[in-house]
């Protein structure tokens, strides 16, 4: 039993960190963070921030709910597109429903 002490006992005490360390990992997580979640996501807000602001009448877009259409008219002061979805058909959107403008489809996929 003594020398389970003993063994115990002898052995070097844990070597301590340094205080600094903590605060340099925590400053690279939050420079990660900014770098891949923070800047990319205000890149892309600002993007279709000027996206929405630079609509047209006859613009091609796609809203949040999936549904595309044409710009038929566009009422600022009220924040609301009307699409024409399609042939006499149109429907009121809130400005900030409309995400993009559909991609254009190639012309060698559409003769399959």
């Amino acid at each position: 039993m003594n020398n389970l002490f003993l063994l115990l006992d002898g052995q070097p005490a844990a070597t301590q960190q340094n205080p600094y360390m903590m605060w340099i990992m925590l400053l690279l997580v939050v420079v990660v963070f900014y770098f891949f979640i923070i800047r990319p996501q205000a890149k892309q807000q600002k993007m279709l921030k000027t996206f929405r602001e630079n609509l047209q009448v006859g613009d091609r877009v796609l809203t949040t709910s999936g549904m595309y259409g044409k710009v038929q008219q566009i009422k600022k002061e009220d924040n609301i597109v009307v699409l024409e979805v399609a042939k006499d058909v149109t429907i009121k959107f809130d400005i900030n429903a409309i995400i993009e403008a559909p991609k254009e489809k190639n012309s060698t996929t559409d003769s399959k």
